[in-house]
């Protein structure tokens, strides 16, 4: 799964796209949720790496994405436990904001 980032030029901008709606969503919730400027930071530098990275050919892309993968998996169960903090960390903050 993971080696299939940027492996296409399809695979490339769907995901700047979804990194891109997702940095915007951070953006947009940030004046209602604890931790404003965590959230805005957050979403400005997903906004900006993709605006970098839709300059970057999509192949320059995978050709990092196939470095960078291997050494990633080598700490995975660190990623996957940091992952599961941080998304129950932005599910807290937005289930705050809501109330």
């Amino acid at each position: 799964f993971l080696m299939g980032f940027a492996s296409s030029a399809t695979t490339h901008y769907a995901e700047l796209l979804v990194r891109m709606m997702v940095g915007s969503a951070f953006i947009a919730a940030s004046p209602v949720v604890p931790f404003q400027a965590a959230f805005a930071v957050f979403g400005w530098v997903l906004v900006g790496t993709t605006a970098v990275l839709f300059l970057v050919p999509w192949q320059l892309h995978h050709k990092f994405a196939e470095r960078a993968v291997p050494r990633a998996l080598r700490h995975l169960r660190l990623i996957a436990v940091a992952s599961l903090f941080l998304g129950a960390f932005v599910l807290w903050s937005v289930a705050r904001s809501a109330t």
